[in-house]
């Protein structure tokens, strides 16, 4: 990581996170991908406005060694039933 875990690494309307946070949050979750069988050879589908916690969700999939499917979630549910099947 950083060598200032408190230096600002995402701002996004109000809140501001650090590069520890957000080390430390998608280490998090990427443990609990992996429990729930993410890693190499697996695509995740997020499903996620724009927002520093869609930036720690990547981040937590590429820990994993998963890769990541970004899933607009205003699109219509068809496109969105075929990008998943195409994945």
């Amino acid at each position: 990581m950083v060598r200032d875990a408190e230096a600002v690494a995402i701002s996004f309307g109000e809140r501001s996170w650090t590069y520890g946070e957000v080390d430390e949050s998608s280490n998090r979750l990427a443990r609990l991908l992996v429990e729930y069988g993410a890693g190499p050879g697996e695509c995740v589908a997020l499903v996620a406005e724009r927002c520093a916690e869609a930036v720690v969700a990547i981040l937590a999939v590429l820990k994993t060694g998963a890769a990541y499917l970004p899933v607009d979630p205003g699109l219509p549910t068809a496109r969105i039933d075929f990008m998943l099947a195409d994945a």
